[in-house]
């Protein structure tokens, strides 16, 4: 009975988390730069009594960023010829 109990309450723990993660996503939806977040959760290994195996749960490994490498790449490749291409602007804007 008490593995029930333990098994529970780390299950609690772990929803709890992630509750907290998705009410962040929730709070900064609106905010500028701000990428989504998601919470990984991961079974424990089971526990074997006699014949059988019984499973121990679940907890909270991680919060990781969801994001798309492809447009990250994009952002840094068109922040850098932004940064290259800036003098030259300068220059023609002396020049007018």
């Amino acid at each position: 009975m008490s593995d029930l109990v333990g098994i529970s309450s780390g299950a609690v723990q772990a929803y709890q988390r992630a509750l907290g993660v998705v009410s962040n996503n929730i709070a900064n939806v609106g905010t500028e730069g701000y990428t989504r977040q998601v919470s990984d959760l991961a079974a424990t290994a089971p526990r074997r009594i006699g014949q059988a195996f019984l499973g121990t749960g679940v907890e909270f490994q991680a919060i990781r960023r969801s994001v798309d490498e492809f447009i990250q790449q994009n952002m840094r490749n068109s922040n850098s010829d932004l940064a290259a291409q800036s003098p030259l602007v300068d220059y023609a804007n002396r020049v007018v």
